[in-house]
């Protein structure tokens, strides 16, 4: 079987390696460069401090991965596990907290609640009557984006997996209803492989809601009908 993942952010390069990994041959394609979009933006903050089952066994398992990573595809991610503190200063928010915390446990993640002096005395520049209460868990921290991409990117091509930056996807081939492969445009012409497999991150609907605000439709990559041509 062979696969093309469209965008190379974090969730399109973990796809990558992954797949690449199960033995399917893969390519990946991005417009720009690899981690350009929002996976090259953020902090980075890795955690399991959440509210709800499927989040908190997520962000758990995450975090088992993040700490294995330079092993397994391999690569420093600068990952430092530092802890996530969260403030309450509202008296309504204390119970949901606890009750987060309660289910938190339940999955093992080291989380507990603060008291307002525990808060300052984990973060002295926060003034002691600014919050009422907080929650920790040492386990949580950062790590680097776009170098988890790169090295999901990496291990990849060391698989047998391709990545094309500079790329971009112009239209989607169909036979019936199955994909048989994507047309793109390159700086020297135009190039097909097949079947797509389409990871689409945060950065385009982010997009798609602006061109709304602003009364315009979304683009939409065609999944049917005649293959589009591409000249260089």
């Amino acid at each position: 079987m062979r696969v093309v993942v469209i965008g190379a952010g974090i969730m399109g390069a973990s796809a990558a390696f992954h797949l690449a990994e199960a033995g399917v041959e893969v390519t990946v394609v991005e417009r720009a460069n690899a981690a350009s979009g929002s996976s090259g933006k953020p902090v980075g903050g890795v955690r399991a401090q959440f509210s709800d089952p499927v989040n908190i066994e997520l962000g758990a398992r995450s975090l088992r991965e993040w700490q294995r990573f330079d092993t397994r595809p391999g690569g420093d991610i600068s990952l430092e596990r530092v802890g996530y503190l969260f403030l309450l200063s509202r008296e309504a928010d204390i119970p949901v907290f606890e009750d987060a915390v309660a289910l938190q446990r339940t999955f093992d993640v080291p989380s507990r609640m603060l008291t307002a002096a525990e808060v300052h005395a984990h973060c002295p520049w926060i003034p002691t009557g600014s919050v009422l209460a907080g929650t920790f868990s040492p386990s949580d921290g950062h790590a680097r984006p776009p170098a988890a991409v790169r090295a999901y990117l990496a291990a990849a091509v060391a698989l047998g997996g391709v990545v094309r930056e500079r790329t971009e996807v112009v239209g989607i081939r169909m036979h019936g209803d199955r994909v048989v492969g994507v047309d793109v445009a390159l700086r020297m012409g135009r190039r097909a492989s097949d079947p797509a497999e389409i990871r689409r991150g945060p950065l385009r609907r982010q997009r798609n809601r602006a061109r709304r605000a602003r009364g315009r439709r979304p683009r939409r990559i065609p999944l049917c009908g005649e293959p589009q041509r591409v000249h260089a």
